[in-house]
C-alpha cells in the first residue's frame, strides 16, 4: 500500500509510523536534510510497504513501513544505514520508538540471513544446553552435589550431550533469554514474550511451538 500523501484532514505524524508499525517488521520517519544519504533513502523509502510524505512547518517528512520479505527487509536495512546519523531519523517497531539503531538492524540481518537458508530452521534453531535456559542458573545459588551418576552417550560424532534441547530463535539466545520457572505461562508464550521485548516478534520464522 502505498501513501504518497495522507488523507485528507489527516496530519502525517509520528503517531502514523506507530501505528504502521504494528503491522509490519518496523516503521521509520525522517525529515529532508542535506546528508548524502538523504535522496537514496527516500528512494528506498517509497518502494516500503508503506509510504507517504507531507511537509510539516517547511520540512518534507517521510514515514515508511516495511514488510517481513526479503526485499521488504534489505531496503529497511538500506534506510537505516542511509539515514541513522540524521538527528531526524527514528525507528518504530510493535509500537515502540526503538532508540537502538544497531540493535534492530542486528535483527534484520538476523532475518535475512534465515531467509536467504533453504530451510531457516538451519539458523534460526539451535542446539543448547538446558541450564543456560533456566534462570535460576547463576552464582548466587548454592551448588547441588549429585550422588549418582550416569555416563553421558556419545552421538554418531563421538560428542557428549547432556541436557540438551533446541530452542527455536538464535536471536533471543545470544540476547540471554531465559525460562522463568514455575511461570503460569507456556515456554511458547514465554518465547512470544521474549520476542515482543526485542521487537522481532515479527519475524516470519519465529516458531515458538515447534
Amino acid at each position: 500500500m502505498k501513501d504518497l500523501a495522507p488523507s485528507p484532514g489527516q496530519e502525517l505524524s509520528v503517531a502514523t509510523a506507530i501505528e504502521w508499525s504494528v503491522s509490519a517488521s518496523l516503521a521509520v520517519t525522517f525529515s529532508k536534510s542535506t546528508s548524502s544519504g538523504y535522496l537514496p533513502a527516500v528512494s528506498a523509502a517509497r518502494r516500503a510497504q508503506r509510504y507517504a510524505e507531507q511537509i510539516v512547518g517547511r520540512k518534507m517528512f517521510h514515514a515508511a513501513s516495511f514488510g517481513t520479505s526479503q526485499e521488504q527487509i534489505a531496503l529497511a536495512l538500506f534506510v537505516i544505514e542511509q539515514m541513522q546519523r540524521s538527528t531526524t531519523f527514528q525507528i518504530f517497531a510493535s509500537g515502540k520508538l526503538i532508540r537502538d539503531k544497531w540493535r534492530i538492524a542486528d535483527t534484520l540481518n538476523c532475518v535475512l540471513t534465515a531467509t536467504g537458508t533453504s530451510d531457516p530452521r538451519s539458523h534460526c534453531v539451535i542446539s543448547v544446553e538446558e541450564d543456560r535456559l533456566d534462570n535460576r542458573n547463576n552464582n548466587s545459588w548454592p551448588m547441588t552435589i549429585h550422588v549418582s551418576y550416569e555416563p553421558p552417550i556419545a552421538d554418531t560424532f563421538g560428542l557428549y550431550k547432556v541436557g540438551m534441547r533446541l530452542f527455536p530463535c538464535r536471536l533471543l539466545f545470544e540476547r540471554g533469554f531465559k525460562f522463568q520457572i514455575n511461570h503460569p505461562s507456556s515456554e511458547a508464550d514465554q518465547i512470544r514474550a521474549g520476542a515482543v521485548r526485542e521487537s522481532c516478534d515479527w519475524c516470519p520464522h519465529l516458531r515458538p511451538d515447534d
